[in-house]
């Protein structure tokens, strides 16, 4: 996984979010609902592709498997760190 891929994702995501959603009306609470509704969906539709490209049917590929491999080592070292972080006070 490139660099570039973790930080243009959520770049992405926050752009559809903003230019791909309902507009928003201050005076109308019943067009919340499915304004949110088609946000939700279009950032699940979203992620889902970028998911695709680690996995393949119900198998990961080999770069989804550094992928995971790479969070559980980030969750670890998070772990690690906030319980050093806590035993200092």
């Amino acid at each position: 996984m490139k660099r570039r891929h973790v930080f243009a994702a959520p770049f992405i995501a926050v752009l559809m979010v903003l230019f791909f959603g309902a507009p928003a009306l201050a005076q109308g609470f019943e067009d919340l609902p499915p304004t949110l509704a088609a946000v939700i969906s279009k950032t699940g539709v979203f992620f889902d592709q970028v998911l695709s490209h680690w996995v393949t049917g119900n198998d990961l590929t080999p770069q989804g498997v550094q992928l995971v491999d790479a969070i559980a080592k980030s969750a670890v070292n998070v772990v690690h760190f906030l319980a050093q972080f806590i035993t200092l006070f």
